[in-house]
């Protein structure tokens, strides 16, 4: 089965002063239509179900998402014990999704991603 994984765990420095410790930038309006990992998981809402939908962060960024969007579930959080970049939250997600479904497909999406055509994106992961 296909699952998401949104990695969601970057400060975005190079965003300040919009995005700070306590306003990372996947929870900045950058384009006026919500917060960016808000925008992802619109995205991808008619392909994957919410069980099948993961979300790497901290846990202090998980507060702060849970918080701005709280009808996403603790459930769908994959907390990293220590901030280590990109590369490790992915090894973290691929190993939870090993234990849950030995079989699954791991679409790995950032969540400050930009995506104009959505149908053509939505197409391209099909």
């Amino acid at each position: 089965m296909i699952h998401s994984v949104i990695i969601a765990g970057g400060i975005g420095t190079r965003f300040w002063p919009l995005s700070r410790k306590h306003r990372p930038k996947q929870l900045a309006d950058l384009l006026g239509e919500g917060p960016m990992i808000e925008l992802t998981i619109r995205r991808i809402e008619p392909m994957i179900p919410e069980e099948r939908r993961w979300i790497v962060t901290n846990r202090e960024q998980m507060k702060l998402i849970r918080d701005a969007m709280p009808q996403v579930p603790e459930s769908c959080f994959i907390v990293e014990p220590a901030p280590r970049n990109t590369a490790p939250a992915i090894g973290l997600a691929a190993v939870h999704l090993l234990h849950r479904d030995p079989d699954a497909v791991m679409i790995v999406l950032p969540a400050d991603h930009r995506i104009e055509n959505v149908e053509e994106f939505r197409g391209v992961l099909q």
